[in-house]
């Protein structure tokens, strides 16, 4: 069954899919979505038509969503799962290369060109990767629906043991007309060598990283339901991203209860490794309906050399 935008009526209902970016340490990444599709009530629904160009995620941060899907008429009903098929894919890493899934790849804003081979299986197949929903579904109600899906970069590129880059994406869905809310608080940082709060910057992986750097690039939270489960029945997770003035949210969280960590490693090219330790303040809220809960960080980095 295709989706197509004809207006809803009895038992219909339109959804809209929108894509941003929980962000990760990477500079720049980029993917092409080659389809949309759901699992609903009278089965397998095709949500798109056509392949969209790259989509340069890390620009989508701060409210800046891309539209996968607009408007297309589904039945109304639960939808148990919903799979986006990946094309082509770019990473930059930190130290300017550009690991891409095939060569000549044409990539909005990079500063420099394909060098290195990007492993992603799941690019160019058919299957897709299915997006881990709050809740374990997406009900849509007639009328209007948005589901939005994060990108959550920071758990998607890791570095191989041979010394490349692969592409594991792990995308997070929430329903934008469920009430939901987000955590936000403060960071304070400082490497473990020095004694003043603030020593930077700190030289590690050939990068000479400010405290600005770690806010936006190294920092990345992570929210944990105690309650809420994803599509395969795991607590659901999300992540969120700092900002340079040492703020962080994490935002689009459905209402239940959450502790609070961060990612505590990042590897270099070059061997080096950026260890974290992130102590949340408290380490567990609650989050409610259209609210903030409050949460603050202090952090400590270290480097070891490769």
């Amino acid at each position: 069954m295709s989706a197509c935008s004809s207006g809803t009526g009895p038992g219909q209902a339109s959804l809209t899919v929108k894509m941003h970016d929980a962000s990760g340490s990477v500079k720049s990444a980029w993917v092409s979505v080659a389809k949309v599709y759901a699992m609903g009530p009278s089965g397998r629904v095709d949500l798109t038509s056509s392949s969209s160009g790259m989509i340069r995620l890390t620009s989508l941060t701060g409210g800046d969503r891309a539209t996968l899907v607009s408007a297309a008429d589904v039945d109304a009903g639960s939808y148990s799962d919903v799979y986006v098929v990946l094309g082509d894919a770019a990473v930059e890493m930190q130290d300017g290369t550009v690991y891409g899934t095939s060569a000549g790849l044409t990539l909005p804003g990079a500063s420099a060109s394909v060098s290195a081979t990007l492993e992603c299986p799941v690019c160019g197949g058919d299957a897709g990767v299915k997006v881990h929903l709050a809740g374990g579904s997406f009900d849509a109600a007639s009328g209007s629906n948005t589901l939005l899906v994060d990108f959550d970069l920071a758990r998607s590129v890791r570095a191989t043991a041979a010394g490349n880059v692969s592409l594991q994406p792990v995308l997070v869905g929430s329903d934008e007309s469920t009430d939901t809310g987000k955590i936000a608080g403060g960071i304070t940082v400082r490497a473990a060598s020095d004694s003043a709060t603030g020593a930077f910057p700190l030289q590690c992986g050939g990068h000479s990283i400010t405290k600005a750097d770690f806010y936006t690039k190294f920092f990345i939270p992570q929210a944990t339901a105690r309650s809420t489960t994803d599509s395969d029945g795991a607590a659901y997770v999300k992540s969120g991203a700092g900002t340079s003035d040492g703020t962080y949210a994490i935002q689009d969280l459905p209402k239940d209860g959450y502790t609070l960590g961060a990612m505590s490693s990042f590897s270099f090219s070059n061997g080096d490794r950026l260890s974290v330790t992130s102590t949340p303040s408290p380490s567990q809220v609650d989050v409610t309906s259209n609210q903030t809960a409050d949460a603050d960080f202090t952090a400590t980095l270290s480097c070891t050399s490769g």
